[in-house]
């Protein structure tokens, strides 16, 4: 399922499982097209280390580590600055040829932040940096990426955190009742997940 849906200024672009394995299949097809063998994956939490860890099953290579960095606030609205919450817990990467992972990059602010922080200062022994999406005004561009949207991307892996903030956003302009049924037949929610969404609220 590959789907576009509009609320209000926002468009969100709707990946199911199916559709990640064909993204992920893609990507690892690239990085090896480029003969490039990886001997530590490293994922930005959150989304990022879904990728790295799908990747690492790809690629046959599981080393792997995680960065925890966040700029966005929720879903749709960007932060001001960026918090390294997690950093590298490894001291140095000069043994390492290193692969760094993100779901999709919007401004690259984060991605920056991380490499300029974490990788760089560490002088891994080689770098490619990967993602599935990127958006158009991206500052920054990985070595490696799949596809360009406008969109925000609703990937599988955070049904709850797209749903309750799309939510959010339609109680401001529809009742409780039309809220509920446009996740779930327009953005094609797990009824579940927007009913147990709708009672902590």
């Amino acid at each position: 399922m590959r789907k576009e849906v509009k609320i209000d200024s926002t468009r969100y672009l709707l990946l199911d499982w199916n559709e990640i394995d064909v993204l992920i299949d893609d990507l690892a097809d690239r990085i090896k097209a480029r003969c490039y063998k990886p001997n530590l994956i490293v994922g930005i939490f959150r989304g990022g280390m879904m990728v790295a860890h799908l990747l690492s099953d790809r690629l046959g290579m599981y080393n792997i580590r995680g960065i925890g960095a966040k700029l966005y606030k929720r879903t749709g609205e960007r932060g001001d600055s960026l918090d390294i919450y997690q950093p590298l817990p490894l001291k140095e990467l000069k043994s390492y040829d290193v692969l760094i992972a993100d779901d999709v990059l919007d401004t690259g602010t984060t991605f920056r932040g991380v490499l300029e922080s974490q990788i760089h200062p560490k002088n891994p022994r080689s770098l490619y940096t990967v993602s599935l999406h990127v958006k158009p005004w991206a500052k920054l561009k990985p070595s490696l990426y799949v596809e360009e949207t406008t969109c925000w991307v609703r990937y599988p892996w955070e049904p709850y955190e797209v749903a309750r903030d799309a939510y959010k956003d339609l109680l401001k302009t529809h009742s409780l009742e039309i809220a509920k049924k446009l996740l779930i037949e327009e953005f094609e929610f797990n009824p579940f997940v927007i009913e147990r969404i709708a009672n902590s609220m």
